[in-house]
């Protein structure tokens, strides 16, 4: 894996945040890197490109979807694409088949869980209908991107009001490994 860091800096890893306006990316970044406030802030307000504070050489950019062409995919390495619904958008599909084409991780994330709940805590009556209503999730996400000949293995659910709880932890930790994997044929 690892041959194809192509960050505009030898030493570096780029990773792209891309989803539509509103879609939670920023929130998202917020939680990845460890800060308290993550509450989603306007595009005008979001601060691009963000540094990650565990590794110096990574640096995160947040795109909307349309900003991001497959022509630009070139010097991000890895891709975290983004969807506040359970079908993902147009460009963002073209983007992950895209990246998947050239070998580059493409992480599918998503967000804004914790708005779905409210419709539906009325019938939850134990964890596992929770349980049972998250995994309808993943399988609506999944077929869509499936549909689209997007490969959905890297899916992830997120809370962009309470993070801590559904998917973040594991999409940090495999985030993490996945930079330390691309850090180490970096420093060779």
């Amino acid at each position: 894996m690892g041959a194809w860091i192509s960050s505009k800096k030898a030493d570096a890893v780029w990773i792209a945040v891309v989803g539509p306006p509103a879609g939670g990316k920023t929130s998202l970044i917020q939680a990845l890197r460890g800060e308290e406030d993550t509450q989603e802030l306007s595009t005008s307000q979001s601060q691009s490109p963000f540094n990650h504070p565990k590794f110096p050489n990574v640096t995160i950019w947040e795109f909307q979807s349309h900003n991001l062409s497959v022509s630009k995919l070139d010097p991000y390495d890895i891709f975290i694409i983004v969807s506040p619904v359970d079908v993902f958008a147009a460009e963002s599909v073209k983007l992950a088949k895209e990246a998947q084409t050239k070998g580059k991780v493409c992480y599918l994330v998503r967000t804004k869980i914790d708005d779905d709940l409210p419709r539906f805590s009325s019938t939850f009556s134990s964890i596992n209908d929770l349980n049972r209503f998250l995994a309808h999730i993943t399988s609506e996400c999944a077929q869509c991107l499936q549909e689209e000949g997007v490969e959905p293995s890297l899916l992830f659910l997120v809370s962009n009001t309470n993070p801590q709880i559904y998917q973040l932890s594991l999409l940090q930790d495999t985030l993490e490994e996945k930079i330390k994997e691309l850090d180490r044929f970096v420093q060779r």
